[in-house]
């Protein structure tokens, strides 16, 4: 770990996006960053700082509406096009970022 050399910073303080970020994931096939907020996950290009992608867990039922939720854990699964998000209620989430589909709860 000590041969380990910090090759480039990427800062996003200038993205206009609904909520705070709490954690983020690397596509690195895609070449964007998935932002995780307590409104949901957003997709962004880090180099044009676009936004490509939005989808909102609060309008699906899996984020209270109130700014209260937390997303504690995204993990991007390539094979299926998907992201899988963790929040701190207990929720596992499968988010398709190709269709937008939401899907899983576990209570």
């Amino acid at each position: 770990m000590r041969n380990l050399k910090l090759f480039r910073i990427l800062e996003f303080g200038d993205i206009q996006a609904p909520g705070k970020p709490q954690c983020f994931c690397l596509r690195t096939e895609q070449e964007t960053v998935i932002i995780g907020s307590e409104h949901g996950l957003m997709e962004v290009d880090p180099v044009t700082r676009e936004v490509k992608n939005e989808i909102p867990l609060v309008a699906e039922g899996f984020l209270p509406d109130d700014g209260s939720g937390c997303i504690v854990g995204i993990q991007d699964l390539l094979d299926q096009e998907s992201v899988c998000v963790a929040t701190a209620s207990g929720d596992v989430i499968l988010c398709n970022l190709s269709t937008h589909q939401v899907r899983g709860r576990v209570q």
